[in-house]
């Protein structure tokens, strides 16, 4: 297949390759600034989640964002995967006054999850490892959305905060940063 046959479609299918996990950040950015593709030149622009976690940098592979009603309260649930091993992923629940604007200051652990934004960090370390203390929920800090694209139906902002497994022990997380998250439609019951 020739990236070629492509040009004129190239950004967008590249997009949705990277979506499904296909390609990596690093690399999509690399086949599309050889293939002369850009998102300056397009005007379309790629969507991505990083982190620190205890200093160490943090790059998802792909993203997964809907915007589901929870009873009569519109929720953006947002889920960035590294899919490459040890795979590990971020899921946020982010209780916004409304879903067509979403912009604001959600803080972590402010009530119960059924009615407040949370989110967690889960990083699984194998077969051998219990699941339990791969499981990290955020204890403090927040999540700020300051963009909203109503025409591309996508998110920016920033994360930080403590997340805290079963036993106690705590991961800091900071310099969180998620860019153009598209949000997909949520499927009707």
């Amino acid at each position: 297949m020739k990236i070629s046959v492509y040009a004129n479609h190239g950004l967008s299918i590249a997009h949705r390759w990277h979506r499904r996990g296909l390609f990596s950040g690093t690399l999509l950015i690399a086949l599309l600034t050889s293939a002369g593709m850009c998102c300056a030149a397009t005007g379309a622009a790629l969507e991505t989640v990083t982190a620190k976690i205890d200093g160490h940098a943090w790059v998802a592979s792909r993203v997964l964002a809907t915007a589901p009603q929870f009873g009569a309260k519109p929720v953006l649930s947002v889920t960035a995967f590294v899919d490459a091993k040890p795979a590990s992923h971020f899921t946020f629940n982010i209780f916004v006054p409304a879903a067509d604007r979403p912009i604001g200051h959600f803080a972590f652990g402010a009530g119960a999850p059924t009615v407040s934004t949370h989110g967690g960090f889960f990083a699984n370390a194998g077969l051998d490892a219990d699941p339990m203390q791969d499981n990290y929920s955020f204890s403090d800090g927040a999540i700020i959305i300051d963009a909203s694209d109503a025409a591309a139906h996508s998110v920016s902002g920033t994360f930080f905060g403590t997340a805290k497994n079963h036993s106690g022990k705590q991961l800091i997380i900071s310099e969180g940063h998620f860019t153009n998250v598209t949000i997909e439609a949520a499927a009707k019951p």
